[in-house]
């Protein structure tokens, strides 16, 4: 989340929020990139410095923020990376894939908790064969943690 507006009861100041380039071009808060909770505002975000992708993604630990992400064999690093990259469709959420293996900011600089964007959320972690991985989101708000279980057979 780039901004966030919090007010426990209703404020009826407005407020605007003009920038040059941000996150991702926008005209209306979000809820990810601009959060507003009982507040008037306004968001106008000219350019953007991420380029958003509107198709399924790829992460695996040993992958490249630098990579594509757009095929298992191009994966990209980090799980809160492909967060910011993926685009929110409602109307054709996207999944982002994980590739087996241990997500942790001492091995490949996971980053925990990270944000989760409400308009998408499909995670599909992968099975190596002989042992089972089984992974889950948790969610708390907005933010979520990855939590996986291992299981050898």
């Amino acid at each position: 989340m780039d901004f966030s507006i919090y007010y426990i009861t209703d404020n009826p100041t407005p407020y605007s929020l003009s920038l040059d380039m941000g996150s991702i071009a926008m005209t209306e808060a979000d809820g990810y990139f601009v959060n507003s909770y009982c507040a008037d505002l306004s968001v106008n975000i000219a350019q953007s410095y991420l380029s958003q992708i509107d198709h399924d993604l790829y992460v695996a630990p040993d992958g490249d923020d630098t990579n594509s992400g757009l095929s298992a064999e191009t994966p990209l690093k980090t799980i809160a990376y492909a967060m910011q990259r993926i685009t929110a469709n409602p109307n054709n959420p996207r999944t982002l894939n994980l590739a087996a293996g241990v997500y942790s900011h001492s091995n490949n600089a996971q980053l925990f908790p990270f944000a989760l964007n409400p308009m998408y959320a499909f995670f599909v972690p992968a099975l190596r064969q002989q042992s089972w991985m089984v992974s889950t989101i948790v969610l708390f708000g907005r933010l979520a943690m990855l939590i996986t279980w291992r299981f050898r057979v």
